[in-house]
């Protein structure tokens, strides 16, 4: 099991409490994206931190990285031709023409499937990815979860699942 977090500097929905049942069952892709968006904006609330709503392109960034990762064998920040995050990150969620832009990405892969709660529990366990979870510069996030049953690479076969989480602030 291996997880990444980065935050860099200048250069959908939004939940504030859920009935939703905690589980630490594994999900579908589906089910863990949807779980994972409302785990993150409870926890946020619950430091006195505004929900994260979920922006179209930070979504497709995340959901593009994990399925590239999976597909191509490797786990990491950089795009498999070298690119790094943020600038990935700009295609999808481009920079105001004035004003600030800021973009951070939590990664992790865990064997088989997962729950919202142990990938949570895993990223708050980690400085650098409970720093990007708990940070107020943050507005906006995407989410792209993977799994694949024979994922090729660093995954040596295995089944897993990839999540990627893009977090965004455009002021």
């Amino acid at each position: 099991m291996l997880a990444a977090s980065v935050a860099v500097g200048s250069f959908g929905v939004a939940t504030g409490g859920t009935a939703a049942v905690r589980s630490d069952r594994p999900a579908t892709e589906a089910q863990l994206r949807t779980s994972l968006l409302i785990e993150l904006n409870d926890i946020r609330v619950q430091h006195g931190l505004g929900p994260l709503e979920i922006d179209r392109g930070l979504d497709d960034a995340a959901t593009a990285h994990s399925n590239e990762m999976l597909l191509d064998g490797y786990f990491g920040h950089l795009s498999a031709d070298g690119v790094p995050f943020w600038r990935r990150l700009q295609r999808f969620y481009p920079q105001p023409r004035a004003g600030n832009w800021r973009v951070g990405e939590n990664l992790l892969w865990i064997p088989g499937t997962s729950s919202a709660v142990r990938v949570i529990r895993l990223w708050m366990s980690s400085r650098g990815h409970r720093a990007n979870i708990l940070s107020p510069i943050w507005h906006e996030i995407g989410i792209g979860v993977g799994a694949e049953g024979d994922a090729p690479g660093v995954f040596g076969g295995r089944s897993v699942t990839v999540v990627t989480v893009d977090f965004g602030a455009r002021t």
